[in-house]
């Protein structure tokens, strides 16, 4: 749980705040594993790769992705070998291919539906992991990328404000915002040192406050301290 998750029960429900113990998600210890190997992605060696993993329903539309889209033809200009990764499935994916063809990225979008099991072999082949949603109640994927050693690019909105530290992390833009999105991407983008020093600090944060091992001692403490 986060502490945006936390403050839904004292708002709807108005528990009190003093009966809620806020202990924040760990990462799957499989996602450290090596999980075979690389994704065959039909991008030519050497291309740029954004990445989201998301579920793509008709009853979560703020997830971002369409953002994402109306940020790649300007971001094309400058990034000729740019493709856009998008993991997930569902019946909001169709819209979303419409709108990629309408804005002319269709074939640099590719839709590539669920896959079961870790991702970290699919963070790993990526350049850059951008979800900029305005519904996350904490964001387990930004956690998993950043673990994978790649910058994060999220809205400044929700739980994902708890995952990523703006600026060292990666970056957080207002939701909706086609500008500042595509300006921080072209920055991850333009720049390996900075992509690099910005994967690594979150796999720091990751190693250092979401291990597993970690979330299990906390556990154990709340359960002992609170469990009456």
């Amino acid at each position: 749980m986060s502490r945006h998750t936390a403050e839904t029960p004292v708002k709807v429900q108005r528990v009190a705040r003093g009966k809620i113990v806020v202990l924040s998600p760990a990462l799957d210890p499989r996602h450290s594993a090596p999980d075979g190997e690389q994704p065959q992605w039909p991008v030519p060696q050497g291309s740029r790769v954004l990445l989201t993993v998301a579920r793509l329903l008709a009853s979560e539309p703020g997830k971002g992705v369409d953002t994402v889209i109306r940020a790649l033809p300007r971001l094309l200009k400058s990034f000729v070998n740019l493709y856009y990764v998008v993991i997930g499935d569902g019946d909001g994916r169709p819209p979303l291919e419409n709108l990629a063809v309408k804005c002319g990225v269709a074939e640099r979008v590719l839709f590539l539906g669920s896959r079961s099991g870790p991702l970290r072999t699919c963070y790993e082949a990526a350049d850059v992991f951008v979800m900029p949603s305005r519904q996350e109640g904490f964001g387990i994927v930004y956690l998993e990328a950043m673990a994978a050693g790649r910058p994060v690019v999220g809205a400044a909105c929700g739980g994902a404000t708890e995952v990523i530290a703006d600026g060292e992390t990666g970056f957080l833009v207002n939701y909706g915002d086609v500008p500042a999105l595509e300006m921080r991407l072209a920055a991850l983008l333009a720049d390996d040192g900075l992509r690099q020093s910005m994967g690594e600090a979150g796999r720091r944060r990751a190693e250092e406050r979401h291990r597993f091992e970690l979330f299990r001692e906390r556990l154990i403490d709340v359960l002992e301290t609170h469990g009456g």
